[in-house]
């Protein structure tokens, strides 16, 4: 094969350039792998580096997913939302925005994405369903009867759980206090499967 062909005792020249180039080659890589090391110790580096390199949302939308394991929220959805604005076709960083605003409590930013949603007829890849629950839920915890029962009714069979839940909220509408109705829709919980 080739290697016995370049060590054979005739080719003692190339011998000694391919020791040099596989010496120069294995420098370069050793000092390229000592400084990606300082730039990526964890994680957060490594997705940084990646977002502030390459000009998509890709490296925001993996930053928005890191500290969305990590339970803030807040750093989730502003990544995310980045990750959005650089690449309109980051469609999981759509739903993983509106579920990390949710789950700050920041009701309007999750209504205003999901309504972006269904404006611009996105495919986010989950049934609308699970937006029309959340939306009528959210509806439904700022005391707006009216605009809760008009999504929660558009609740389909796609997603039977939030189906069952919807009638149930949709009940609630019908017998409580517009306060009573706020009180008993906090424990309902939103649709966050990412």
């Amino acid at each position: 094969g080739f290697a016995s062909f370049l060590f054979s005792n005739n080719y003692w020249p190339v011998q000694v350039i391919y020791i040099l180039v596989l010496l120069i080659a294995s420098k370069a890589l050793i000092n390229l792998t000592d400084q990606q090391i300082l730039i990526w110790r964890d994680d957060p580096h490594l997705w940084s580096y990646l977002a502030k390199r390459v000009p998509n949302g890709l490296g925001h939308s993996f930053l928005g997913a890191l500290y969305f394991s990590q339970e803030d929220y807040k750093k989730a959805a502003q990544h995310y939302q980045i990750a959005v604005s650089l690449d309109k076709l980051e469609y999981s960083s759509i739903n993983r925005a509106a579920i990390a605003f949710l789950k700050t409590g920041s009701l309007d930013d999750a209504l205003n994405i999901y309504n972006s949603v269904i404006v611009n007829q996105l495919n986010i890849k989950i049934p609308y369903s699970y937006i029309y629950y959340n939306i009528g839920l959210i509806y439904a915890r700022k005391g707006l009867v009216h605009d809760a029962e008009k999504w929660l009714l558009m609740v389909g069979p796609d997603s039977p759980e939030e189906l069952a839940r919807a009638h149930e909220i949709l009940s609630l509408i019908q017998t409580l206090s517009i306060d009573q109705l706020m009180n008993a829709v906090s424990v309902y919980p939103f649709y966050e499967k990412i």
